[in-house]
């Protein structure tokens, strides 16, 4: 787990994410504070899946958990898939823990679905993860 938070949220990292014109976030708020966010990257693909078309990852889309299931995952998420139909990107895909079935519930509902099965190798551990994708051209 140290080692996926230091890979995803290390100082180094966040800055570049945040100084990146290859990333955007969103940040959802409610009575003037944060309660949720969602980066895109935008023109990747996933490594461990044939070869398909670039577009925008959906890295990170996360709520305080007494945010949840009020609808707002929903409209972060349309917000998500405006920004990357404003760069012009064709699909929009992520991974999702295979475990996380309210995720993966909550994906299919915005229109994802899966493509492919891939895996999460640390030294410690392996964990399955689906990679999910949404066609967004117009």
């Amino acid at each position: 787990m140290d080692a996926f938070l230091a890979d995803d949220f290390g100082d180094d990292v966040m800055r570049l994410s945040l100084n990146s014109p290859h990333s955007c976030w969103l940040v959802a708020e409610e009575n003037g504070g944060a309660v949720g966010f969602a980066r895109l990257d935008f023109n990747t693909q996933p490594d461990s899946v044939a070869p398909t078309e670039a577009g925008a990852k959906l890295c990170k889309l996360y709520f305080l958990p007494e945010s949840r299931s009020r609808g707002l995952g929903a409209k972060l998420f349309a917000a998500a898939e405006r920004v990357a139909r404003e760069h012009r990107q064709p699909v929009l895909w992520l991974d999702v823990l295979q475990s996380n079935r309210p995720a993966i519930g909550f994906y299919q509902r915005q229109g994802m679905h899966q493509v492919a099965e891939i895996a999460y190798v640390t030294a410690t551990q392996t964990t399955k993860l689906w990679v999910m994708k949404k066609d967004i051209n117009d």
